[in-house]
């Protein structure tokens, strides 16, 4: 990982709420598998929090 990469994604980690923090799977994907990782989490997060 680029060393200015990294250090951009701690300023967003610190900024982030109390409670929430970032989650690196991998540094590059594909579209597909994004919107397929995305849409699965989603589905997760939908049916625990159906409001």
């Amino acid at each position: 990982m680029l060393k200015t990469v990294y250090h951009k994604l701690l300023e967003a980690q610190q900024a982030l709420p109390t409670g929430l923090r970032l989650c690196i799977y991998k540094g590059y994907r594909s579209l597909a598998l994004q919107q397929k990782l995305f849409e699965d989490r989603y589905n997760t997060l939908q049916a625990m929090y159906p409001e």
